[in-house]
């Protein structure tokens, strides 16, 4: 992300960013989306 220029990457950006690219997935277990 810094190389694309972003100046600053806290926790949340982060974590937002491995969610949009689908290594954190946080759904509930019991969650339609879960298994997506």
């Amino acid at each position: 992300l810094k190389k694309r220029g972003m100046k600053y990457m806290g926790t949340v950006i982060v974590y937002s960013y491995l969610q949009a690219i689908g290594i954190v997935d946080d759904h509930e277990k019991d969650c339609f989306k879960y298994s997506k």
